[in-house]
């Protein structure tokens, strides 16, 4: 395996960091990665291993705002500058290996990045797989909560809370989210503006999947406490797409790559990839 730290610099000039995992010989195709809200590169070096271990090249980029790459913590000057973060490293991707088929994999807020991306920029990849969108959240957010986010998205775009999640919400192997390296590289901070472009975001994809065409593959934990299988479970009935499919994860909490039995959940990836 050979594993290569980039940076990109982003449209509006903030720095990307982005992370490279490759098998030795050629690969059979090429993953790239959107994580969720709050984590960064470092939180997939299993997955990225994994990955590489079945013949296929990885790639994860933090998103402005967390990890090492640029920008307020939680922020974001617009949805469309996450879908421009995007594009730039799936062009680099499509550098490095061209001639290979691309897959974009998303998870959580990455999910519904991933599926926004698609939809709304339609770009030429083989495939999509997402881990627990963030389409419908888990729990309902009180009303004066969604509108005072409103009223400071326009006053205040750059105030940034706790968002409310915990590593107990996350995975039932805590043991196991401890032992990431550079945990303190987590952040749970949301600014109003990020906050509100998601939600209008998650309610948009919905929306428009109707208009989805990519083969895709949904995953989802049946017991997750922050996005909701619901959401998940409607944009895969809305779908156009002619190649699509549902996998639940019974008992499983909101990162499934992270769960005890989070090999299961890895092969079913590279086995779904594998017929793509």
């Amino acid at each position: 395996m050979n594993a290569q730290e980039k940076t990109l610099t982003t449209f509006d000039g903030l720095t990307l960091r982005g992370k490279s995992w490759k098998p030795d010989g050629a690969p059979k195709a090429v993953v790239v990665l959107t994580h969720g809200q709050g984590e960064y590169v470092g939180r997939y070096e299993h997955v990225g291993a994994w990955f590489t271990q079945n013949g296929y090249a990885f790639y994860a980029y933090d998103l402005r705002g967390h990890g090492k790459s640029g920008g307020p913590r939680g922020h974001i000057p617009s949805y469309e500058a996450f879908l421009n973060d995007l594009e730039a490293v799936l062009k680099w991707a499509q550098a490095e290996n061209a001639g290979r088929k691309i897959f974009l994999m998303g998870h959580s807020m990455g999910g519904q990045i991933t599926l926004n991306y698609v939809l709304r920029r339609k770009p030429a990849i083989a495939g999509v797989m997402v881990t627990g969108p963030w389409l419908k959240l888990a729990f309902d957010p009180p009303a004066w909560k969604v509108q005072l986010g409103r009223v400071l998205n326009n006053l205040w775009p750059t105030l940034a809370l706790p968002s409310g999640l915990t590593m107990e919400m996350l995975s039932r192997d805590l043991a196991f989210l401890n032992s990431m390296p550079e945990v303190e590289l987590y952040t749970n901070l949301v600014s109003a503006r990020m906050g509100t472009a998601c939600m209008e975001a998650a309610a948009d994809a919905l929306a428009h999947a109707a208009q989805f065409t990519t083969p895709v593959l949904f995953m989802h934990g049946s017991a997750d406490q922050a996005t909701n299988p619901a959401g998940t479970r409607e944009f895969y009935e809305r779908a156009a797409s002619a190649d699509k499919t549902f996998k639940s994860y019974e008992g499983f909490y909101h990162e499934i790559h992270n769960e005890p039995d989070r090999a299961r959940v890895l092969a079913d990836m590279t086995n779904w990839l594998s017929q793509h």
